[in-house]
């Protein structure tokens, strides 16, 4: 994809995101995939994040 290369996720961030999102509500969801990270909502994702450099 025009020279850019998938970064990996920090799993420090994702820890962090996931204790965070358990303080709000235990419907939140947050699963890497493909090296993506997909936040959701009662098992539904509504977003996405990666990284690219």
């Amino acid at each position: 994809m025009a020279g850019f290369q998938q970064y990996p996720l920090s799993s420090y961030v994702n820890s962090v995101i996931r204790s965070l999102l358990r303080c709000y509500s235990e419907h939140y969801t947050l699963v890497e995939r493909d090296g993506a990270m997909l936040l959701g909502w009662k098992d539904r994702n509504l977003i996405s994040a990666s990284a690219w450099h």
